[in-house]
């Protein structure tokens, strides 16, 4: 197995508390890359490439801010800029790829590892569908799994869910099972249980054979059925919040 890359197939789980009760799961895909490794990937499979356009593709551009082309560069940068030591340090980016060139990817998640292998962080990049990017930074505790912290929610993700409250965020060591969980939270009130749940795999031509019949047309399914739910929170009358502006800084701390 090439561990310069991986899949993972995942089940995907939203359940809201307030003010309805709503339960939705469904299935997806991910990649786990090594960034310093990415051009070992364009061997990994007929069927996958860097930063160029093929049936399933991963784009360094999808996930870095307006004016930063380099995937390391900008890692280093947050980094250092929270009191960490950058040299020799491992990064791993657990994201969806792009199917057919189109891309969309609800969360990615930057592993960060001392050249010991200890996690000294991670960071989850959240995007929305208009576009815009947001992430929060989640330190380790002495270097151990899993990795807890917490956050003040801060960036527009759902129409039908104001910013207020705050993310906890839990973080299991990807292995041969992959282990996410956030859970939104407003003055002790449970509001939003979220969980991604994986099983690696190989990346290679025969598992994303696999994985497209059995998760087809990966990113459209996403949009539509972010589009669609939201239609019947609409129809349950949840409030709708209008979208204000996005942060100015890129990360919360």
């Amino acid at each position: 197995m090439n561990d310069s890359g991986f899949l993972y197939k995942c089940s995907v789980m939203h359940k809201r508390h307030f003010p309805v009760k709503y339960l939705f799961k469904y299935n997806i895909f991910s990649i786990y890359l090594d960034i310093d490794r990415l051009s070992e990937l364009n061997k990994a499979s007929r069927f996958f490439s860097v930063n160029k356009f093929n049936i399933f593709s991963f784009y360094s551009k999808d996930h870095l801010p307006e004016g930063e082309v380099d995937l390391r560069r900008w890692a280093n940068k947050i980094l250092g800029e929270s009191g960490y030591e950058t040299k020799d340090t491992k990064i791993f980016l657990l994201c969806m790829p792009r199917f057919l060139g189109w891309g969309f990817d609800p969360l990615s998640i930057w592993y960060f590892e001392s050249k010991d292998g200890e996690i000294l962080a991670a960071i989850c990049e959240v995007h929305n569908t208009f576009g815009e990017r947001y992430c929060y930074l989640i330190k380790a505790k002495n270097g151990k799994w899993p990795i807890r912290d917490k956050h003040p929610k801060a960036f527009h993700v759902s129409p039908f869910m104001e910013i207020r409250g705050d993310y906890s965020f839990s973080l299991t060591k990807p292995e041969e099972r992959l282990k996410i969980i956030i859970n939104v939270v407003d003055d002790g009130k449970r509001l939003l249980d979220a969980s991604q749940l994986g099983k690696r795999y190989s990346l290679s031509s025969f598992q994303l054979i696999k994985l497209f019949f059995s998760i087809p047309f990966q990113t459209f399914k996403v949009v539509g059925a972010i589009h669609w739910h939201a239609l019947k929170l609409w129809f349950r009358k949840v409030p709708f919040f209008h979208k204000p502006e996005p942060p100015l800084k890129e990360i919360s701390r």
